[in-house]
């Protein structure tokens, strides 16, 4: 729907899961990120928490992290 309505391109597009109750933290869960005109577009085989998505996003839009966010070890 977002490319049929010419929006897909003035989209930031995050979908991510956690893992279920009783999980394996060895278990790979999904993130998938869409920048606007498909920048960044690639594979990143590295591990990423959820608490990265929040300083990534801020770093596209080119917004500087809340105080409450700076200094956070999870954060950096």
């Amino acid at each position: 729907e977002l490319e049929k309505s010419g929006e897909m391109d003035n989209t930031l597009l995050i979908i991510f899961s956690d893992h279920p109750m009783h999980y394996n933290v060895r278990w790979r869960i999904p993130l998938l990120m869409h920048f606007p005109n498909d920048e960044f577009s690639g594979t990143i085989k590295t591990n990423v928490q959820i608490l990265d998505i929040p300083p990534t996003i801020l770093d596209y839009l080119g917004i500087n992290q809340p105080e409450w966010m700076q200094g956070h070890p999870l954060l950096q």
